[in-house]
């Protein structure tokens, strides 16, 4: 029995006792994999941020974000033509324009 003829039986109000085989479901129902991936990547930290994030981080404007890039107080790795920030370089940014000295409270 086809998934067809199963769901015209459901409709008629007939009930059968067969199951529909696994291979009949379309690979774009198929959930498993996109749906494991998204709860795994919810749960690690992001490492790496797009110039836009890094703007609304520092609330300031993106065109802020691509001069502190160019003026290499912001390093910054261009991927696939895209700016690309890590949260390390993110941090050494505002640990050095923070005004503290290491140590200091």
């Amino acid at each position: 029995m086809n998934l067809q003829s199963k769901l015209k039986s459901e409709q008629a109000g007939i009930v059968l006792d067969q199951t529909v085989p696994v291979a009949a479901v379309p690979p774009a129902l198929d959930i498993t994999c996109s749906a494991t991936a998204n709860h795994f990547a919810a749960r690690l930290p992001q490492m790496v941020f797009t110039a836009e994030e890094v703007a609304e981080i520092l609330k300031v404007s993106n065109k802020t974000v691509y001069r502190l890039v160019d003026r290499n107080l912001l390093r910054a790795s261009k991927a696939l033509r895209h700016l690309r920030i890590t949260k390390k370089s993110l941090d050494e940014f505002m640990f050095s324009t923070s005004g503290e000295e290491a140590g200091r409270e």
